[in-house]
């Protein structure tokens, strides 16, 4: 379970200020006293409101330390999330999400893959732009012996993840997994859109769609099932569902996708089939989910399905 930083112990106060007189470049707080690190582990969550904590200077992990930005004359720090990451003599790495109104920002060090030997720096920040957005993130990922490879990841729907990102098909990669916003307005409201999941890695320091590779097919297997309770048959229906309701061609669409990753096309194609609504417009749902299967890499440009 992650832990919010700066609610430990007295030993972990202790702790740190045993820190601040060992380590070299302790800053000096306001009233000339030695300003306390926090002292991070890995997988461990932080989160920090607009203007940034006012007692907390920097952070300390294995040799890593992370600073918030200097104070302008004004004493202001930057109005978008950013935090300045140093190890050793390596040229300090600044790591932001480009977001001038974000509510709150959360960052985390991370394994980003098995044999990385030092801390990647994962940053996430809600931005309240618009009235569906989203949660920006980012991620410093070292290279070499001291220095940083800023990454940025597409924009995540939503509100924060419930978990941390972690290592899914077992190679030793994080697997970075979230919805694929392509569906949010493709068949239907954005408040009843459903969606399959998108899966990236960082790979040689740059960010790869892995949604695809075999590797993750169970997990795709898994998320269909779920995804496929809500393409419910007509004949298995109850008179409460209402016929000009196209929620179930939103649920439809997220569940042939995630089937076709999982292995199961022709399967989850007929009961769609069975299931699909009349579109209000007076469209054809299944040519146009054909279409946009195709257009967004879930289908090859000659492939069809079969019904079984």
């Amino acid at each position: 379970m992650s832990r919010m930083s700066g609610t430990g112990t007295g030993r972990k106060a202790l702790l740190m200020l045993a820190a601040c007189t060992m380590m070299s470049g302790c800053q000096s707080a306001p009233d000339g006293s030695a300003a306390r690190p926090y002292l991070l582990e890995m997988g461990q969550l932080t989160e920090e409101p607009p203007g940034h904590r006012a007692d907390a200077t920097h952070w300390m992990l294995d040799g890593l330390r992370i600073e918030h930005p200097p104070r302008d004359r004004a004493g202001r720090r930057p109005s978008n999330p950013r935090l300045i990451l140093r190890q050793g003599e390596g040229k300090p790495a600044v790591l932001e999400n480009a977001v001038d109104n974000g509510l709150t920002f959360r960052f985390v060090p991370l394994q980003h893959e098995r044999r990385a030997g030092r801390p990647a720096i994962f940053m996430m920040t809600l931005d309240m732009a618009g009235t569906h957005c989203c949660i920006m993130q980012s991620i410093a990922i070292p290279t070499g012996a001291s220095d940083f490879t800023i990454v940025e990841l597409p924009p995540r729907g939503g509100d924060f993840p419930d978990r941390l990102p972690g290592d899914v098909s077992g190679d030793g990669r994080i697997d970075f997994i979230q919805p694929d916003r392509s569906f949010e307005y493709a068949f239907g409201s954005h408040a009843s859109h459903q969606a399959p999941s998108m899966i990236f890695n960082i790979v040689d320091g740059a960010l790869k769609d892995v949604s695809g590779d075999s590797a993750f097919r169970p997990y795709f297997a898994r998320e269909a099932a779920v995804l496929g309770e809500r393409c419910v048959p007509r004949r298995q229906r109850s008179a409460a569902w209402q016929e000009g309701d196209t929620a179930i061609n939103q649920a439809c669409a997220a569940y042939v996708a995630a089937a076709i990753r999982g292995g199961a096309r022709d399967a989850a194609w007929s009961r769609m089939l069975s299931a699909y609504r009349p579109m209000p417009d007076g469209g054809n749902f299944v040519p146009k989910l054909t279409q946009f299967l195709k257009e967004t890499g879930y289908l090859a440009r000659d492939e069809l399905p079969a019904a079984k």
